[in-house]
Order: structure tokens, then sequence, then C-alpha cells
């Protein structure tokens, strides 16, 4: 599912609270994530191209490509990429002729594959670029007190012979995004309400007036069907899949999606995809998400399944 909210005004409500689970339980969740997603940084184009899921790939590549181009129009945008991973969609950015790129990742080790692929050109590239690492469902990136830890983060584990115009961590001067994007990431912010509030509050605080939020995610109404047909044939069953990937509901959780009553954050499932993913994700409400990002001063305004 694709969505984009469009910014309303420049400064939302900031929401908080804590959702279902204990603090321990959501910071486990976020450290496997960030563990998985450093082995992850590892991988090889070989290793890409050897892949018995590259033409999956190929199509969430192409589809993102397709969202990017529609939202930016013309050159000269400020893209903030949250959850950026190794730098995936940095290609894409810059044949949309972006001016500058942050981008943020949980992972450590994919923020320096990204820092390695974007110092990795011919030519100087035509636009700067901000990198840094941390958990934006956790650390309120724009906020003073948190400048200084970032910092320290950052370059303690800054990779050696990056461009001469890559600011690593980025500088705190005032900047604007025309566009921010987070593909494929953000159920990991439902872990908990406040995680979701953190989130939303890092994309609407620096998002320009009249700027664009696109994110793809997992579309709970499928999961929901998919689990409902199994569970035709099986009674009790607890999750579906096949030899490429697989989604395991805990059991309270796999009972609530058939009833309807998933609580809004904290539901909890893992989902394994070949070689690529095994980690846990979060059952993501749209209708919940638009009104966190409504409370954040975002409006909505398009939304459309992959195959629309």
């Amino acid at each position: 599912m694709d969505e984009s909210r469009k910014r309303r005004r420049e400064d939302g409500a900031r929401g908080g609270g804590q959702g279902p689970g204990g603090k321990k339980a959501r910071g486990l969740a976020a450290t496997v994530v960030a563990s998985h997603y450093d082995a992850q940084a590892r991988e090889t184009l070989r290793d890409r191209a050897s892949s018995q899921i590259l033409k999956l790939r190929q199509f969430n590549n192409w589809t993102k490509s397709v969202l990017i181009a529609t939202f930016l129009r013309w050159p000269g945008f400020h893209v903030l990429d949250v959850a950026a991973g190794k730098g995936g969609d940095l290609h894409k950015f810059e044949l949309a002729g972006v001016a500058s790129w942050t981008a943020v990742d949980i992972s450590a080790a994919s923020i320096h594959e990204a820092a390695r692929r974007y110092s990795k050109s011919r030519e100087p590239r035509a636009f700067g670029a901000r990198l840094f690492v941390a958990d934006c469902a956790a650390v309120p990136l724009w906020h003073r007190t948190t400048r200084a830890h970032l910092v320290k983060v950052a370059n303690d584990a800054r990779p050696p012979a990056l461009a001469a115009d890559m600011r690593y961590p980025p500088d705190y001067a005032p900047f604007a995004f025309d566009l921010a994007s987070c593909q494929f990431a953000l159920h990991y912010s439902f872990r908990s309400e406040r995680a979701a509030h953190v989130f939303m509050d890092n994309i609407a605080a620096k998002l320009k007036p009249g700027g664009y939020f696109i994110s793809t995610i997992v579309d709970a109404t499928v999961l929901a069907a998919r689990l409902a047909r199994v569970r035709g044939v099986s009674p009790g069953a607890t999750g579906f899949g096949n030899s490429i990937y697989s989604v395991r509901f805990k059991p309270d959780v796999a009972d609530a999606l058939m009833a309807g009553t998933v609580p809004p954050f904290g539901a909890e499932y893992h989902f394994t995809l070949s070689d690529v993913v095994d980690c846990p994700e979060f059952v993501v409400d749209f209708n919940v998400l638009v009104a966190i990002a409504k409370a954040h001063g975002l409006a909505f305004s398009f939304k459309a399944g992959f195959m629309d």
C-alpha cells in the first residue's frame, strides 16, 4: 500500500502515550531489527543477483521509483529518507535531481554502506548528503537535547574516506524538507503508541508546508484475509506463507485479527522473506495511521495498492 500525507501546517500537535507491551519488549524488537539489518548490510551485488526473490525486489524497486517520481515533480527538492537502509533509493533521488539527501537508519552498518555508495561515484555528485544512525521511532531527531548524543554516536562510527561535501552527521542548521520518504519500514514504529508519535513527529517537524510524506506499508486487511483463508482449512492457525515467505502471529494477535479487535499498537507478527527479512513487524491500522499523521499537522492525500 502506498500513501502520502500533504503538509497542512508547519507545526502540529505532538502526541505521546504508551502502547501495550513492556518497554523492555519494545526495545528488544528494535534491537532485533537493527541487528538483522546490520547483518544484511554485508550482502554483495553477487548475492543480490542470485537471490530467489530478485524479480520481487525489482518489482518493489520499480514501484518505489514510480511513487518517488510522482512526488518529486521538479529538480531541487530536499529529501528526508527515513529507514534509508543501505541507500537503495539513492539513485532514484539522484535521477530526480534532488538538492540534498538526508538519510537516517537504525542500522549503523547499513548507513555506512549508504555512505560508501554515495562516495563511490566517478564524478562528484550534484547534491550533498547527510547521514546518521538513529531509531526514528525512539529518538526525537530535531530536538536540541539529542544533538550532542547523535553527533557523538555518528562520529564514533564514521566510516573513512567520505566525500568532502557529505556531512556526517548532519549539521543542525535550520533545515526543511520538500519530501519525506519511508519505504517498507513504517510498521516498525507501531510497536507502541509513543513510538508511532515520535516517528511521525520526526517526519512532520521539518517538512515544509505543501511538502509530502510518502510511504509503503503492509495492508492489514490483506493480512486478515490471508489468515482467514488458512483458518478456513486449518482452524486455529496462527500464520501463513510458502517456501519464500512466512507470516506468524502470536495466538492472541491472530485471534484479535480475525475478530476485528486488533490493538492499534503492539500487534506483533514475525515476518520472513527468503534470506532478506527475518524479524518482528507490527500490524498497521491505516485509519490509526491517518489519525496520527493528522495530529502532527499532516493531511491525507492519496493511497493505492501496488497493483492499482
